[in-house]
């Protein structure tokens, strides 16, 4: 049980699942404060999305309450290998991101094992980049990763996939 005054408990669904959505869904906060649980970054830049997700209450006039609730770190400097040898021996159709912090961490590891991302694209021209939503998306092109594939439908992975599979042509 949530809380005995049912009164007191909403259900908001945004109309994009995207924080800022999320923020307009709640409206203004009246001095309230708000519990926001976000990842610590370890060894990777901390993305906009939670910097611009806390200032974007601070200006709705909530007071967001910062918690560290779980880590974001980089898996360090050979963690594309297994990507790369994918690439080389299976000749993979499509790589999905589903956070800027995913694409940062294949950047950087990519450095380390001598490879930059133009690499990646001209050697395997033909791989798809799909992205799960448009903050993914956002961030990725930030980074130099253009996405040819966003999904319209990010609430669970399915729209991801779905939205793959028609660029691939397995409709």
């Amino acid at each position: 049980m949530l809380c005995v005054n049912y009164n007191r408990i909403r259900v908001l669904v945004p109309s994009i699942a995207t924080p800022l959505s999320l923020v307009e869904s709640l409206g203004f906060g009246f001095g309230r404060k708000v519990l926001c649980p976000v990842p610590i970054v370890i060894g990777l830049d901390e993305p906009p999305v939670v910097p611009d997700f806390l200032e974007a209450l601070s200006l709705k006039d909530w007071v967001p309450v910062k918690v560290s609730a779980y880590e974001t770190r980089w898996a360090g400097p050979n963690c594309a290998a297994p990507f790369l040898e994918k690439l080389r021996m299976e000749g993979l159709d499509a790589i999905v991101f589903t956070s800027t912090a995913e694409v940062q961490g294949l950047l950087k590891s990519l450095s380390e094992l001598g490879f930059d991302w133009e690499m990646v694209r001209k050697r395997w021209p033909g791989l798809v980049v799909a992205a799960h939503g448009p903050v993914t998306a956002a961030g990725a092109n930030s980074l130099g990763v253009s996405v040819d594939v966003v999904s319209s439908r990010f609430g669970s992975f399915e729209g991801v996939v779905e939205a793959l599979m028609f660029k691939l042509g397995y409709q």
